[in-house]
């Protein structure tokens, strides 16, 4: 797996965003875009067709057939597609499920336009759009099912089986041979397109892996490293890929940039940065491998390299995490939070794309914390942050939310809101906006667990009940204590304390119980 770092964020306005994850992080905005343009052109092709064939001639059940499967996809395709006006809301497993719909509601289409007619060129284009954004897995079995679909009916009217109702039908004198070599010919191009889907995403992520940025300092040594090409930019820093001079070992190192040198709040939160990082070590947490001395002429952080998948990048492109997987991710985070608060270092900013599964051996890896950027001192009591709300709403405690005093109680709620996504494959809360957002994280509860996600023990909506507790003074004490309440309730084990907290917690501001997207 290609090294990967995820300790720099940019700053656009007030809102942030990672700038070194994955290459599948950094092409799932065209994904979100693509998967809107396949919903579209699926919805649109279904309309279209369903009035289409009220102006023309055609077999009246194969017409009802084609209606069916239209209203089918319609009413899948539809929701998904106003879902999609929020980019967060995108998961490729409902695309995959809406493109698996579509199939079969295509079938309606090879009857009454005849399975030797263009109707197999919407699943050529479809299947090739379908393969730029998903698993191989689900390339597969989509392409799977409109071979079977399409050669099903293809096949059983070149046999004489079943009566040709199509509006496009072969010559009355053809042979079964003709027609089962048009038959080939048709499903050779489908599987041609999602083969060439497929070609075009791999090239895709290789260009983003192998894309090189050579910045000022680019060949030159800072400190004990050698620097190479840029991996990221923000507002007031760059990280280089770099290598140690002597020993070689492969670091990223941030830099302040000259430009923000002329404003000297940048400056004091990129020392910050500097001190915050020398506080505090943990497996769980990003090494730091060297920092600028108070008299070097460049500042700058050098840590190291992490090769792995942020965890907001493994829960798009999975099915979620079993429950050993959930039970070690949070035990594992819990220790890198529990080593910050023992350093007085409140993270203010943990969220999936902030945790990264890090492979530190072929059989052994560790997940880590990672963009301390806006961390702060617990007994600072000043900040560094201009006025401005910082943070990610939907992972946000209420008190961070409203701009009132935090401290490491902020990072117990963010650690139960990540859980809670993992647990149930949804964010806790989410909404059209920013203000939409941050109204729900203060004033409501998200959908029960247990209703999220049925399988769950019922003793996971009281851990999470005391853990998304919007006061401070009802949660958790600590991480640790936590992930082990986590690892008992996982197991199905009731917790008479745990339950009567959660009850205080919920009398007020209950559980929402009806599954309404957030």
């Amino acid at each position: 797996m290609p090294p990967t770092v995820h300790d720099l964020t940019t700053e656009v306005g007030s809102a942030r965003r990672d700038t070194n994850a994955t290459p599948e992080d950094f092409v799932r905005g065209a994904e979100v875009r693509r998967a809107r343009v396949f919903a579209g052109y699926a919805c649109s092709i279904a309309l279209a067709a369903s009035l289409l064939v009220l102006f023309m001639p055609g077999d009246p059940v194969a017409r009802c057939v084609l209606w069916v499967g239209c209203g089918v996809l319609l009413a899948g395709g539809v929701p998904w597609l106003w879902r999609l006006r929020e980019p967060d809301n995108y998961r490729p497993s409902e695309g995959a499920y809406f493109g698996y719909l579509a199939i079969i509601a295509i079938g309606g289409g090879f009857l009454y336009f005849g399975p030797f007619s263009a109707a197999a060129m919407v699943v050529s284009l479809g299947g090739f759009m379908f393969s730029l954004d998903q698993s191989r897995r689900a390339v597969i079995i989509m392409a799977s099912l409109a071979c079977l679909m399409h050669g099903a009916i293809g096949g059983l009217v070149a046999f004489g089986v079943m009566a040709d109702r199509g509006l496009v039908t072969t010559r009355p004198e053809g042979g079964v041979a003709e027609k089962l070599i048009g038959l080939g010919f048709i499903q050779s191009i489908t599987i041609a397109s999602f083969f060439l889907g497929r070609v075009v995403r791999r090239a895709t992520l290789q260009r983003v892996r192998q894309r090189g940025d050579f910045g000022r300092y680019s060949g030159l040594t800072i400190g004990s490293f050698r620097l190479g090409c840029v991996l990221g930019r923000g507002a007031s820093g760059e990280i280089y890929e770099a290598v140690h001079a002597t020993t070689q070992e492969p670091a990223a190192v941030k830099l302040l940039q000259p430009t923000a040198l002329a404003n000297p709040q940048l400056v004091k939160r990129f020392l910050r940065e500097i001190e915050l990082a020398a506080a505090v070590s943990s497996p769980q947490l990003v090494r730091v491998l060297e920092v600028a001395g108070p008299h070097e002429p460049v500042k700058y952080i050098a840590m190291e390299r992490l090769r792995g998948t942020s965890l907001s990048a493994i829960l798009r492109e999975s099915e979620g995490l079993t429950t050993a997987e959930v039970i070690e991710l949070v035990e594992h985070v819990a220790r890198g939070i529990a080593a910050a608060h023992a350093a007085k270092i409140v993270h203010r900013d943990l969220k999936p794309s902030n945790i990264v599964r890090h492979q530190e051996t072929a059989r052994r890896h560790v997940w880590k914390i990672v963009d301390f950027g806006i961390s702060k001192l617990i007994s600072s009591h000043g900040t560094l942050t201009e006025g401005r709300m910082v943070g990610t709403p939907g992972y946000m405690a209420p008190e961070q939310a409203t701009g009132g005093a935090i401290d490491h109680r902020a990072d117990l709620y963010a650690l139960a809101a990540v859980t809670y996504r993992v647990l149930t494959g949804r964010p806790p809360f989410g909404g059209p906006d920013v203000a939409s957002t941050i109204y729900r994280v203060v004033h409501t509860m998200p959908l029960r667990p247990t209703r999220a996600q049925p399988a769950l023990p019922g003793s996971v909506d009281d851990l999470l009940a005391v853990g998304l507790a919007k006061r401070p003074e009802d949660r958790f004490d600590d991480a640790l204590t936590f992930a082990a309440a986590l690892r008992a309730a996982l197991a199905g084990t009731v917790d008479a304390s745990l339950a009567q907290r959660a009850e205080d917690v919920l009398a007020p501001l209950p559980w929402r119980e009806h599954d309404r997207r957030p």
